[in-house]
């Protein structure tokens, strides 16, 4: 017993193999991450968060992959060579030191961006955070508080910035099927439609040459040819920037309506609230002109000439029920039933 108790490793070996394990963990993710995103063209990740980000980025998701496979190469390197737990005259433990708290720094970047830009966080990114956190605390207590107080610093930081609103991210142009030119409009909105849902074929028809907004289309996935008076199409976009924005806000209906009025930004969901919204992108009806009074009709009713005196009264067409359809699902056709007047 004495010799086994003799023999265990010291809690500054335990700390170091500790550090290997995690990186050596990091860089079999990341190296992971670049062969299935090489293979498939797309994020191993476990929610619809990753594509926000990653669609959100003008960089290619490998480049970040690539950095992070090397950062982690380079730790587990520092940590095979650290002989004691940070110490002060040891270089590879204060370089590997320095090496994590840049990667909070990093860290404490992409953790704003998610929280404040693409409001969708991202499970692989947190699992990589994680690998740096547990990495800073291996390294002991001080080296922990200096990566968490650069951590604190680059969120607190980024919160005092004025980012640019989503209207106005590159993403924006990369989903757009095209533009409904209108020259003087002075409202411009995006409609996200499905090809799958006759909402949305109902929102799109009613877009006709008395519309006067300037409206994108945004499709979730590849559509026919669309025919709408003054449409600029893209020769090249990405239908699935546009799903995954829409799933990362948590809206997993179509179609949906993204208005921008002066400095803010809202969302518009369901055929009808829509239909109702695009009535102010049509100019006002002339009114019919009224006849002329004479002495001898004075007390009467004037109405348009040559109508009756009756009333008429546009009553309000019955709320469908079904007036979106879910995201990735085909909707049935809508029907219709005859719509009686109140007697």
């Amino acid at each position: 017993m004495a010799y086994i108790l003799k023999n265990q490793p010291s809690a500054k070996t335990a700390a170091r193999r500790f550090a290997v394990l995690i990186a050596l963990v990091g860089l079999v993710l990341t190296v992971a991450q670049i062969g299935y995103t090489s293979r498939t063209g797309n994020v191993f990740c476990l929610n619809d968060g990753c594509a926000v980000v990653e669609n959100l980025f003008s960089l290619p998701p490998v480049f970040f992959n690539l950095a992070g496979a090397l950062f982690f190469l380079v730790v587990l390197i520092l940590a095979q060579l650290t002989r004691n737990h940070y110490a002060a005259h040891d270089c590879w433990s204060r370089m590997m030191g320095l090496a994590l708290l840049a990667a909070m720094a990093v860290e404490g970047v992409l953790l704003s961006f998610q929280f404040q830009i693409s409001r969708a966080w991202c499970s692989y990114c947190l699992v990589i955070f994680a690998c740096v956190f547990l990495l800073n605390l291996s390294l002991g207590w001080r080296q922990f508080v200096r990566g968490l107080t650069v951590l604190v610093a680059v969120i607190m930081a980024s919160a005092s910035f004025d980012y640019a609103p989503l209207w106005d991210m590159p993403s924006g142009q990369r989903g757009s099927y095209g533009e409904i030119v209108r020259p003087n409009a002075t409202t411009s909105a995006r409609l996200y439609f499905s090809a799958a849902c006759p909402h949305c074929e109902e929102v799109i028809a009613s877009l006709d040459e008395d519309n006067t907004c300037q409206i994108g289309l945004y499709p979730l996935e590849a559509v026919p040819d669309q025919r709408v008076a003054g449409l600029v199409k893209n020769t090249r976009y990405d239908s699935a920037i546009n799903r995954a924005l829409l799933q990362g806000l948590g809206l997993n209906e179509v179609p949906v309506l993204m208005v921008k009025e002066d400095q803010d930004i809202r969302f518009i969901t369901g055929k009808d609230a829509i239909l109702t919204f695009l009535e102010r992108c049509r100019p006002a009806p002339t009114p019919p002109p009224l006849a002329s009074v004479t002495p001898s009709q004075e007390g009467q009713s004037i109405v348009p000439d040559g109508q009756s005196g009756r009333s008429f009264i546009a009553y309000p067409q019955r709320k469908n029920a079904g007036e979106s359809c879910p995201i990735g699902i085909a909707c049935p056709p809508e029907t219709r039933p005859p719509f009686a007047l109140p007697r």
